[in-house]
């Protein structure tokens, strides 16, 4: 049985990528404020928990067409979650001197089955540890609009795996 997604107002996250992290933008925020929301509850309510000396991936499971029967269904500590289209991986690597963002790339479902990781950036941007909303960690990604489609709203789930990760 597949977990049902919630679904997620997508206009503030396509916006998120014009520049790298630590970029600035003339024209606009480089996150949208709602956005920033977003990436600040999943920082509080599953970022928390990282541990130092660790490698730890994040993947921001994204359902684009909010159909749990298409795409790939992924395995998660809590349960199935169906109709995943493309996986954002972020890779963080934790030691006793901070964290950074060691890798970003994106894993396209094609046949029912995430494929290999297509990079999107080389990283190397810090974590920000007790940055957060009540001290919590904030850890900054992306994926660029364009490999998103004609997607307009979608669902997402996060995984965490590794070191420092939850499953």
């Amino acid at each position: 049985m597949h977990k049902k997604t919630t679904p997620l107002d997508l206009p503030p996250l396509v916006t998120i990528a014009r520049t790298r992290p630590g970029e600035s933008s003339p024209a606009r925020p480089l996150i949208d404020p709602r956005a920033r929301i977003l990436l600040a509850l999943l920082a509080l309510l599953l970022l928390a928990s990282v541990a130092r000396g660790a490698t730890t991936t994040y993947e921001v499971l994204l359902d684009l067409d909010l159909n749990a029967q298409t795409g790939c269904t992924i395995s998660t500590p809590k349960g199935s979650v169906g109709g995943i289209e493309q996986a954002l991986v972020t890779t963080v690597v934790t030691d006793t001197g901070g964290g950074s963002v060691s890798g970003v790339a994106r894993r396209v479902c094609t046949a029912a089955v995430l494929g290999a990781p297509l990079p999107v950036d080389a990283g190397g941007w810090p974590v920000g540890f007790g940055n957060g909303t009540l001290g919590s960690t904030v850890i900054e990604t992306y994926i660029p609009r364009a490999a998103l489609g004609q997607a307009t709203s979608a669902a997402a789930a996060v995984r965490v795996t590794g070191d420092g990760g939850g499953g």
